[in-house]
């Protein structure tokens, strides 16, 4: 583990550098003039071979349910949904028009 001045040292060296791309030569272990020749066919298909190529690899896509359960995914929604499946019941059983807009107004609310 580098100590203090010894991180101190390399973050010098990296700016004289010009870049911080020299850390990440040094780690490659290539030589400095590759910057100027770059690498061989051999050495760019050994590198191909041992990393991969180089891209990004794919970002796990959200299906639709999964965004709609992290919308509303909390307690006030579920309290909400309570109160609405109980005045869907009252509406049936009750007072269709009172009940009725309450469903409704909480629905919207909801959505």
């Amino acid at each position: 583990m580098l100590g203090l001045g010894d991180k101190i040292r390399e973050d010098l060296r990296m700016i004289e550098c010009g870049n911080l791309a020299c850390a990440c030569i040094e780690e490659l272990k290539v030589v400095e003039n590759i910057r100027r020749t770059g690498l061989t066919s051999a050495q760019a298909a050994a590198r191909l071979e041992e990393y991969g190529p180089n891209q990004l690899s794919e970002k796990r896509k959200v299906t639709l349910l999964e965004k709609i359960w992290h919308q509303v995914n909390n307690v006030l929604v579920a309290i909400l949904v309570f109160v609405a499946a109980i005045s869907l019941v009252r509406a049936i059983t009750d007072d269709p028009v009172t009940n009725g807009i309450q469903v409704g107004i909480i629905a919207g609310v909801i959505m």
